[in-house]
């Protein structure tokens, strides 16, 4: 197949709601195909990139993976973006070591050594530097107890959370205490059976021939009104000295203000989006006197956050509906306002319901900080060609 050698061509895994592929498409990459499981997500991809040949399904799925493989081969992949779910990852989460998210990033190297791109970028949140992962070389019996410790462990945290939300019944409550009496011994025990994760990962890319780089980098360097720090894993089969991460910007920092000002009173109907919610007196009441840096719940930090208005926002994600409140208004960002502060355009649309459309926003990379990578990984390539 002939083809534009000037043309980048891109596969992006995991591709949400498309946030990376705006922003390499921003920068001139051209997105060829990408894969993503989650309803929602895929019908706000369609609308955003029609042109992109969307493959739907299991990424674990040989059939998937099949597909994956053939499209980027007859369209010669150079570049692999997109970053597995946080969910097996996170710290923020009750992480199980058997929950299988936690593996995802084997399938992301299958198809590394299946499709052999120049350059491939993976993004996760930053406890991913933090978290263990099982021993790949336990034998039989050393798996089946660590497998057991972690259940315990798992089913403790879940009991613990269980107990925030409502009263226990009796075999709960023997279950839980019997499990927090060995806690520590169950922790201990487990780390004989553990490695660190981020090892792991750069273990799995080593097999299929690519060596990686690592860097936490802070969306608040990059021109975004956001305090948010993630972690990026880059892959080539050899660096020869270089440095494959984007420099920050020197256009300082970006208040939330600058983003937000032109929407301040002002429910713009025919702004995709931009929905307002409808408050409740007693919850208006409690905004009202929540000043700036502050949370309406104060045993909440992150929850419903007033945000200050001349500082850029804390990170943006999906916190089950407990938004961000307005600066000025005593209100909630819409989810317009807070695609603006992930650096989404406003023709970038959202398809689903409000919760699902906040979560696609809160788990996406932001577009600028993708072009960003993108225009680095452009003059990258460029050389190896020359």
């Amino acid at each position: 197949m002939t083809r534009n050698l000037d043309t980048i061509r891109v596969m992006d895994l995991f591709a949400g709601c498309g946030g990376l592929s705006k922003g390499f498409h921003d920068a001139g990459f051209k997105i060829i195909v990408a894969n993503e499981i989650w309803m929602p997500a895929i019908e706000s991809y369609k609308v955003n990139f029609p042109q992109v040949k969307l493959i739907e399904g299991d990424i674990r799925n040989p059939q998937v993976q099949q597909k994956l493989v053939k499209e980027s081969k007859d369209n010669q992949i150079d570049v692999i973006i997109g970053g597995p779910p946080c969910q097996g990852y996170s710290s923020s989460g009750y992480r199980n070591l058997l929950d299988d998210r936690g593996n995802l990033f084997k399938e992301y190297a299958k198809l590394i050594k299946d499709i052999r791109p120049k350059i491939f970028l993976m993004e996760n949140v930053k406890g991913i530097l933090s978290m263990k992962g099982l021993n790949p070389d336990l034998s039989s019996s050393e798996l089946k107890k660590a497998k057991q410790l972690s259940l315990n462990l798992y089913r403790f945290k879940v009991l613990k959370r269980y107990m925030a939300q409502r009263e226990l019944n009796e075999d709960e409550k023997k279950e839980l205490n019997a499990l927090s009496d060995n806690f520590l011994t169950f922790k201990h025990d487990l780390k004989k059976y553990s490695v660190p994760l981020i090892d792991l990962i750069q273990h799995e890319f080593r097999k299929v021939g690519y060596q990686t780089k690592i860097k936490m980098l802070n969306s608040v360097n990059f021109g975004i009104p956001q305090k948010r720090n993630r972690v990026f894993i880059i892959g080539m089969k050899e660096f020869n000295g270089i440095d494959p991460f984007p420099e920050p910007k020197s256009e300082g920092i970006i208040s939330v203000k600058k983003v937000l000002v032109d929407l301040e009173f002002s429910p713009n109907k025919s702004l995709p989006n931009h929905v307002y919610t409808n408050h409740k007196p007693p919850f208006v009441k409690k905004i009202k006197q929540t000043k700036s840096g502050e949370s309406v719940y104060k045993k909440y930090k992150e929850g419903f956050y007033r945000l200050i208005e001349d500082e850029p926002s804390p990170t943006v994600k999906e916190n089950h509906g407990s938004v961000f409140v307005h600066y000025k208004e005593d209100r909630v960002l819409t989810p317009r306002e807070l695609a603006r502060l992930q650096s989404f355009s406003d023709n970038f649309i959202f398809k689903g319901t409000k919760g699902s459309v906040l979560k696609q926003i809160g788990n996406a990379v932001p577009p600028k900080l993708g072009q960003a990578f993108a225009e680095k990984f452009k003059s990258i390539i460029k050389n190896l060609k020359s």
